[in-house]
């Protein structure tokens, strides 16, 4: 599919149109995506959709650049909504600007419809997400025919998003099914059975108590893209649905080297449920590379809050340094005054878990080197302690560390062990987990999720006070288990508290780089479930010098993932395994009033 998407695209010309959907398609879902391709100079023209002579434009629609490599020129990119039109063939008409084409297509959805709606323990209308079930396997209920991500993102779909004020819908062959209701990953999940009947309406209605309360703590993920960065592919519609179904509070959207406003767009779809949208960017870093020669690319950074007139740094630079003096000047343009910059997978990226990592993919660490046992500034890592001249800013000149990217148990033990090196040199970050979300089957949003002790920045107050608790550390990293950490004297005692759905097989406290760990035996019952899990572990502390100390929570992190050893949680998050863990906690041994690094094991 991929390689067939490629060769179309290859030849751009003046009579590029539709490319989704295409003509002669059969449509078996609720709604479909449209993809017309146009010229760069066409990205201000006024998109109109008609479906059978119908005006059925997407208000949610946009015009959007693309990357090279998967094409270039550009995109009108929307969704067609089909759950008001009639089973048959039907006629669709883009125009975008003096550009027209048409593609007819079959709409023929299975013949049984559910509808389901969420409601959280007070009875209150939620957003969520609903999973369905045949004979214990997962359904797919995204036709393939009418995907248009490249990168396959969206094969599989096998979910469907509810929203509080219109719930959510599924067209399925007439069968007996199992449906499974999730949101946040605080939140317990809810199963019913139900049997489908030929032209018998069918709702499904769930209740999602919070099983993890974590008061003064809302969750953030902090690098998602929409259908704006140029290798996205997903319309607004389904991108502002899907994080609303995974219960994320707070949004970064972090877009490819460009700043969008999508707070108005997530209020007219969520209204009150909406999230907290903050505006950001993800930008490109290209070294140059005198073996080359030429620039590479070598590292992406997040920055945000951001105005949409911040200018932001140049892509090419020689030395790392100068590229982060250049978000300097974005403090001018961010609301608050307090800009954070994040490193992003530094050690690759890995799409799923049984795709080869992209060691090459904007990976910082594996690009310019780092050797764990070497300080900063010395060796194969003097480019770490470079200064620009100009400002006094340094190469390691960020506020928070990626270390969990999307699902990959593989990146995250190296980005810890990278974490935890930094720290052991007096290096410290905050470490952050985030879904860089650009689909909605690879890297859902809102998996993992960041909870951040602070109030909703949902004023110039309140969001300076949650920027500067994400670059403080009082941050916890999670896809399921929710892990704490204190210090009573020579105690330190971690708690960990999951919902039923979530196994956890390990406690593990790590000290200035070593493990300490406890092993759990879960056991899940006949529906995948564990029961809530609050665990308590105490640790004795011997400690002869400043200390920094990390709890974490999960999976044993030298195992492969074992489907059969994770119940219900492998149908919450695909790909993943429970993976919880605090920031760093510091203590100053001798009393000082300063805490100086322990160095590295």
């Amino acid at each position: 599919m991929l390689l067939l998407w490629l060769l179309a695209c290859d030849d751009i010309s003046d009579t590029a149109g539709l490319i989704a959907p295409v003509d002669g398609v059969v449509a078996t879902t609720p709604w479909i995506p449209i993809q017309f391709e146009i010229l760069r100079t066409e990205l201000t023209a006024p998109p109109q959709a008609w479906l059978d002579g119908i005006d059925v434009t997407d208000p949610y629609g946009f015009t959007r650049s693309r990357a090279k490599k998967w094409g270039g020129n550009a995109d009108y990119l929307a969704t067609l909504d089909l759950r008001g039109v009639a089973p048959g063939e039907h006629v669709l008409h883009v125009h975008v600007g003096e550009r027209v084409d048409t593609a007819a297509f079959t709409f023929e959805p299975a013949p049984c419809r559910v509808d389901a709606w969420i409601q959280d323990a007070e009875g209150e209308p939620m957003a969520g997400q609903v999973v369905v079930f045949y004979e214990g396997h997962r359904v797919v209920l995204g036709n393939e025919e009418t995907a248009i991500d490249p990168r396959d993102r969206d094969l599989g779909l096998d979910r469907f998003m509810v929203l509080p004020d219109r719930g959510g819908s599924a067209y399925l062959p007439c069968r007996t099914y199992t449906f499974m209701a999730a949101g946040d990953v605080r939140r317990e999940v809810a199963l019913q059975t139900l049997t489908l009947e030929e032209g018998v309406p069918a709702r499904v209605d769930f209740v999602l108590p919070v099983g993890v309360e974590t008061p003064g703590e809302h969750s953030a993920d902090l690098h998602v893209h929409t259908g704006r960065s140029q290798d996205g592919f997903l319309a607004d519609q389904p991108r502002v649905e899907s994080i609303a179904g995974a219960g994320v509070e707070v949004v970064v959207i972090t877009d490819h080297d460009r700043v969008n406003v999508l707070g108005p767009t997530f209020q007219a779809i969520l209204g009150d449920h909406s999230p907290v949208v903050i505006q950001g960017v993800e930008r490109d870093l290209h070294l140059y590379d005198p073996d080359k020669p030429g620039y590479r690319n070598t590292a992406h950074f997040n920055a945000f809050p951001l105005a949409l007139s911040a200018e932001l740094p140049p892509e090419q630079h020689d030395r790392v340094e100068t590229f982060m003096a250049g978000w300097a000047s974005l403090v001018a343009g961010t609301p608050s005054g307090i800009p954070v910059v994040q490193l992003n997978h530094p050690r690759g990226i890995q799409f799923q878990e049984l795709e080869e990592v992209e060691e090459e993919g904007w990976a910082l660490f594996n690009h310019l080197g780092f050797d764990h046992d070497t300080p900063p500034g010395q060796g194969e890592n003097a480019w770490m302690a470079g200064t620009d001249p100009e400002t006094g800013v340094q190469a390691l000149a960020f506020d928070t560390l990626e270390v969990l990217n999307r699902a990959s148990l593989d990146r995250y033990r190296d980005v810890r062990a990278d974490w935890f090196a930094l720290l052991g040199h007096g290096m410290v970050f905050t470490g952050t987990g985030n879904s860089d979300s650009h689909g909605l089957v690879i890297e859902s949003a809102g998996r993992p999720i960041n909870l951040v002790q602070a109030p909703l920045p949902d004023s110039e107050e309140a969001l300076a006070e949650w920027l500067a608790a994400v670059v403080e550390g009082r941050v916890r990293v999670t896809n399921g288990p929710v892990v704490g950490l204190e210090l009573d004297g020579d105690v330190a005692r971690v708690r960990v508290q999951a919902a039923s759905w979530v196994p956890v097989h390990q406690i593990r406290l790590v000290v200035n780089g070593l493990e300490h760990v406890v092993v759990q035996e879960p056991i899940a019952d006949a529906q995948g479930l564990y029961g809530p899990t609050d665990l308590i572990h105490e640790f004795p502390l011997e400690l002869d010098g400043d200390t920094w100390l990390v709890a974490e929570a999960g999976w044993p992190l030298t195992q492969p993932r074992d489907r059969e050893q994770l119940g219900l949680f492998a149908d919450v998050a695909p790909d993943h395994v429970p993976i919880g863990f605090t920031n760093p906690v510091f203590v100053d041994h001798d009393g000082d009033g300063v805490w100086t690094p322990p160095g590295v094991p």
